[in-house]
């Protein structure tokens, strides 16, 4: 019901929604009892749950409400309510387990195997999620203490100026310095992928000067945040800063522009 509404309470989120939101499907059935892996002895006992005790009538109402949320294609972390699932798993314990208990040696052993099945393959989905960062070796997202000073010298300019620097530091100049950014954390960025292969296009080495100049003026940029441990795109050398604080610099962007087009 939350997530129904709050489009209608929240302009804010209502341009979100429409822009970000609904690009995340609901899950298929397969996807979604592989996911539970256990849990999903909890959805099909339901019936049984309503017919329990107080305690396992309130997990009965969770796992209803599990799949409703799960189901609901307004809600814009879908996945993340997987970390619900040990929930899930007391309920399928709370309404299999007696019924175990009173099971023939055969049939127990066949719904153990059922079960193991189960929470093998939501696991190994996990895992195999997780295998790929293993094989994938880059620099660690960090802020240095220059960029910490840097991004409180932003926040101190009681504006609400576009400010653009690398997609690994932008998304904390938008979260401590509270200045719009040219792409920030995915899920509240608009149009992510095309606005994050542009910003790292012009921080690249040997970087189109016009394409940053498009940039700029595109988004309207004021200023242009440089940490010098990341590397400093050519376009920056020789240029004035506003602020410096140890390897990181700030321009602004009005000074950035008059270098770049007197030197072409």
């Amino acid at each position: 019901m939350y997530w129904v509404l709050l489009p209608y309470l929240d302009p804010e989120y209502a341009r979100f929604a429409a822009a970000a939101v609904n690009d995340l499907a609901v899950f298929s059935i397969p996807v979604t009892l592989v996911s539970i892996g256990l849990g999903a002895g909890a959805i099909i006992g339901i019936p049984w749950l309503l017919r329990g005790n107080a305690h396992q009538q309130m997990l009965a109402c969770f796992a209803a409400a599990f799949v409703v949320a799960l189901n609901l294609p307004v809600h814009p972390w879908r996945a993340h309510l997987f970390n619900l699932s040990p929930v899930l798993i007391i309920a399928t314990l709370a309404v299999w387990w007696p019924k175990f208990l009173r099971l023939g040696r055969g049939p127990r052993w066949i719904l153990v195997a059922g079960f193991l099945v189960a929470a093998i393959g939501c696991g190994s989905r996990y895992i195999a999620l997780e295998i790929p960062g293993l094989l994938r070796f880059a620099p660690p997202q960090y802020i240095s203490t220059a960029d910490v000073a840097a991004i409180q010298w932003i926040a101190d300019q009681r504006r609400t100026d576009v400010v653009l620097a690398r997609p690994d530091l932008s998304l904390f100049v938008a979260a401590r310095g509270h200045h719009r950014v040219v792409v920030g954390h995915w899920s509240w960025t608009h149009q992510y992928e095309k606005r994050l292969v542009e910003v790292e296009a012009v921080f690249e080495n040997g970087a189109d000067p016009r394409s940053l100049i498009s940039l700029i003026e595109h988004e309207q940029v004021a200023w242009v945040l440089i940490d010098g441990d990341r590397g400093v795109p050519a376009w920056a050398v020789g240029v004035d800063p506003a602020a410096r604080f140890d390897q990181t610099v700030i321009f602004r962007a009005e000074r950035l522009l008059e270098h770049l087009e007197g030197a072409q």
